[in-house]
């Protein structure tokens, strides 16, 4: 029962039964609909839907339109008191054309020229635009009206449309008029409009069909409101506009009464696994399939990860696919959908976007597929089109196919081929433990550390039969030897670099030690002379060892030039 309350709530917030933005319960004239007046639904529905003729729009007549202009009206839609002087349109109409008006192929609005293609267009882009999208129709004539009241609120009357025919509108160029066409779907009576009287009212609205002409189903709709004194059915109220049933077909489509025992939804073991039981994370894959690509039936290329979903399919897994654009979830399902059909299987693949049909759809054109899918959306959905393709189907004979046995030949061996490389590649190395791809690595990150080749090439020949123990230990020499390095710096620029000495013993350190301290002492005392003889001589200050022998060549040949102090230095000319 846990599964049947859940699929209930579940099923409930898809019915929208909201009167604000509902126009199957409460039609309003507004910027998603057109109303057409002075017409009956009954010629409509005979010329449009019999005979399937294209029907056209006609704006108010001339006289209308410069009353209208005269007075400033700034409304779009036709008003009476605005145009007082003129007798109502109905009148005006029945003057002008008579009956006549009613049997020709125009649909009359209250609208001004460009007001109505204004509306017209707009209507044209939101339908088209749904269609692209999710692939429904929303574009439809409502033909008769139920006017009704909710017991809440009894003094405002509400309009739900009867019939609804679905049309679309055409036109050859941007400067042509709009036409509208009965597109030859299923048309049928208010199924939302039903449902709101069933459960709020305790009224069963009659369901339109075939059999009966439209007058007759307005007295069984009459006939069945009679409880409700203030309803009443206006039959020849007819409006064009945007109407959407998907989630109401859902709800119907979850009613369990419409499932035969064993088949209802909550009965269903993907329904259990969603609401009730989880999902097993692991799918059993076949390990041979996954070895064997060449045993499933691809259509388009794939990869490793796309082998495995489709292996995932073949086993009866439940899985989601993700990924974002561009990475061949597409071309993935087409090969799910190519293995299913080659296993005797049916697929039905639906999509919210209607896109996602269409990618799917070509790439099984592509592959030669595309007889064997049978669309069942927007436009493609009619009774006629439908029977056109499985026609086309059936015309198109038994599949032939080509032996492929020297192609799996020559796949076989180029797997050998590759497997051999792997297994090599992947091998030690003579008697080491690295394999060719471990070595290669550490290649290229030691040139990326020594990109200008500074470091002295060894030969092979010197670690050419190491072992994997050999080799351990060579590496941690290495590894105590940088240590070394970084702590003591790079021998050829240490201090005693230039020493010959292999061994150093603690009476030699001890010396060595007191002679350090002497050369402190001279080196200070040196320090204090330069710094005295270098300023006397107004000479910069030595830094090093090497920059004080200058000094002290500079100091010694000023000590042997002769005292000229009062010599006349002229006189020696």
């Amino acid at each position: 029962m846990v599964v049947e309350q859940q699929l209930e709530r579940a099923r409930l917030e898809l019915l929208d039964m909201g009167l604000r933005s509902n126009p199957q319960l409460n039609y309003r004239s507004g910027s998603k609909s057109l109303d057409i007046i002075d017409e009956q639904s009954a010629k409509i529905f005979e010329i449009l839907v019999e005979q399937e003729t294209t029907l056209s729009f006609l704006p108010l007549p001339e006289e209308y339109q410069q009353k209208i202009a005269d007075n400033e009206d700034e409304g779009t839609f036709f008003q009476s008191d605005k145009v007082s002087e003129l007798p109502p349109l109905d009148l005006y109409l029945e003057q002008k054309k008579g009956v006549s008006r009613f049997s020709d192929k125009y649909l009359q609005t209250g609208l001004i020229p460009a007001k109505l293609d204004k509306a017209l267009l707009k209507l044209e882009i939101e339908a088209h635009t749904m269609l692209q999208e999710q692939g429904v129709e929303v574009l439809y004539l409502a033909l008769g009206f139920l006017q009704w009241n909710e017991p809440t609120n009894s003094s405002v009357s509400r309009y739900a449309p009867l019939i609804l025919v679905p049309v679309e509108l055409n036109r050859s160029s941007a400067r042509d008029s709009f036409k509208l066409r009965y597109t030859g779907e299923d048309l049928g009576s208010n199924l939302t409009l039903a449902a709101k009287l069933r459960t709020e009212f305790k009224l069963m609205l009659p369901a339109y069909s075939d059999e009966m002409t439209i007058s007759d189903y307005y007295q069984a709709v009459s006939d069945a409101i009679t409880a409700q004194p203030s309803w009443r059915v206006h039959q020849d109220k007819i409006g064009l506009g945007l109407f959407s049933f998907g989630k109401f077909q859902m709800y119907m489509d979850l009613d369990p009464a419409g499932w035969p025992e064993g088949k209802k939804p909550s009965q269903l073991p993907l329904i259990g696994r969603l609401f009730r039981d989880g999902f097993d994370q692991t799918a059993d894959i076949n390990p041979v399939d996954l070895n064997h690509p060449e045993k499933l039936h691809l259509v388009k290329d794939a990869d490793s990860s796309q082998i495995e979903a489709i292996l995932a399919m073949k086993s009866g897994a439940d899985l989601i696919i993700q990924g974002p654009p561009g990475t061949g979830k597409s071309q993935t399902i087409t090969n799910i959908i190519a293995e299913a059909v080659a296993l005797g299987k049916k697929v039905l693949f639906v999509a919210q976007k209607m896109a996602a049909l269409d990618v799917v759809k070509k790439r099984l054109d592509e592959t030669h597929m595309g007889f064997a899918v049978l669309e069942l959306h927007s436009h493609k959905s009619t009774k006629k089109t439908v029977l056109s393709s499985i026609a086309e189907s059936l015309e198109q004979g038994r599949p032939q196919t080509k032996n492929r046995e020297q192609e799996f030949l020559d796949l076989a061996e180029s797997k050998a081929s590759l497997d051999d490389y792997v297994h090599a590649i992947r091998a030690p190395i003579l008697h080491s433990a690295v394999n060719y791809i471990e070595a290669l690595g550490s290649l290229l990150q030691l040139k990326i550390k020594d990109p200008d080749s500074s470091l002295p090439v060894l030969p092979f020949s010197c670690f050419e039969q190491w072992t994997a123990e050999q080799y351990s230990n060579a590496k941690k020499l290495v590894a105590e030897l940088v240590q070394q390095l970084e702590r003591v710096g790079v021998p050829a620029v240490h201090p005693f670099a230039m020493s010959g000495r292999t061994d150093f013993s603690p009476a030699l350190q001890q010396a060595l030690t007191l002679t350090l301290a002497q050369i402190s002492q001279l080196l200070s005392q040196l320090d204090v002379q330069t710094e005295t003889a270098s300023t006397f001589l107004q000479l910069e200050k030595p830094q090093n060892l090497q920059q004080v022998t200058p000094l002290i060549s500079t100091s010694a040949w000023l000590s042997e030039v002769p005292d000229l102090k009062g010599a006349k230095v002229d006189n020696l000319l």
